[in-house]
């Protein structure tokens, strides 16, 4: 496991802190087509919270990224993604044994998306409460919006109530990305655990 520093926001004033996972997603580059009849497809940085990150920083406002990142060829390229755009990385580490999760995404014909995801023990997955940079957490002001993904929560919900008590302590307001089906009902149970500990 290694911590990468690249990027630091020094005011930590109206900075945004996004937990949860960065992937890589597989786009057919044709659209309307089924995973099944797509023939080639582009590969772009993915994830929730890595995305709202980026594009708060593309903005012009101040943010930061909490996760784990493969350190593999396409773990590096997305921790680069991060660097370019400006994001925070001081949350940010590596796993050496893991792989970089895969997501296989398209919009049919019908208007209905379609995913497969390859993401079994990947690094995403893997961040250990130790690793987690509280000092970035505690550094956000009231008036901050931290962003966690509750695929975070559903998976590994020791990481999320270890991100999400330094986050009630300090009284911020917590964001989270909305869910269908199976993965809201098991994240509304587990949110509500961790809520009832805080």
């Amino acid at each position: 496991m290694a911590t990468v520093s690249n990027v630091t926001v020094a005011d930590k004033e109206g900075l945004i802190v996004c937990f949860g996972e960065m992937l890589i997603d597989f786009v057919p580059t044709v659209s309307g087509v089924s995973l099944a009849e797509a023939t080639e497809f582009l590969k772009a940085p993915g994830g929730a919270p890595a995305n709202v990150a980026i594009a708060v920083s593309r903005l012009g406002g101040k943010a930061a990224f909490i996760g784990k990142l493969s350190n593999d060829e396409f773990g590096h390229m997305l921790a680069g993604i991060l660097t370019q755009n400006g994001v925070d990385d001081n949350g940010l580490t590596f796993d050496n044994s893991a792989m970089t999760a895969l997501a296989f995404v398209t919009l049919r014909a019908d208007g209905e998306r379609e995913f497969m995801f390859y993401r079994k023990s990947s690094a995403d997955t893997l961040l250990e409460p130790q690793e987690l940079n509280l000092g970035l957490i505690g550094s956000v002001c009231s008036s901050d919006l931290p962003f966690s993904s509750p695929i975070f929560l559903v998976v590994i919900p020791c990481f999320f109530w270890n991100c999400l008590s330094p986050c009630v302590l300090h009284l911020l307001p917590l964001c989270f990305e909305p869910l269908t089906g199976d993965e809201r009902s098991r994240s509304c149970f587990l949110l509500h655990h961790a809520l009832s500990r805080a």
